[in-house]
């Protein structure tokens, strides 16, 4: 008797940047969190949790999603689509961005963005999304 059993599971790998390797307060920082699925199966119900720095404050309205090559040419589409995004406080209580387009809200310490679809595993060019943000430092 034989089995074949594949278990195609996926893998997913992040990397966060900065733009600048040294800021003063008040400098603008450009934040990228790259995710691509490096495993063999697909990937769903995706949650990305961002934490903040705690000597930034995050430029309300600056958050964006990217799809497709981000660090690499190698990297593809991911299939997914920017879903449910939650800012929470210090204490991990969900909170509403205070402030118009552009402010800074230093009462938020992390996002959580929950995303839709499904990402794909096991193809080339690599499936991978970012998430960029801004914070300024304080």
């Amino acid at each position: 008797m034989n089995f074949d059993v594949s278990s195609a599971a996926p893998l997913l790998a992040v990397v966060k940047t900065a733009d600048v390797a040294v800021a003063n307060p008040g400098a603008t920082v450009n934040f990228t969190a790259t995710v691509s699925n490096v495993g063999a199966g697909p990937a769903t119900s995706v949650v990305a949790s961002l934490v903040l720095d705690p000597f930034v404050g995050f430029v309300v309205g600056s958050l964006t999603f990217t799809d497709g090559p981000v660090l690499t040419p190698a990297q593809g589409a991911s299939g997914l689509t920017l879903g449910a995004v939650t800012y929470f406080d210090g204490a991990g209580t969900p909170i509403t961005p205070t402030g118009a387009p552009g402010a800074i809200d230093p009462a938020i310490r992390a996002i959580q963005v929950n995303m839709t679809g499904s990402m794909n595993g096991g193809v080339v060019p690599i499936p991978a999304f970012a998430l960029i943000y801004q914070g300024v430092v304080q």
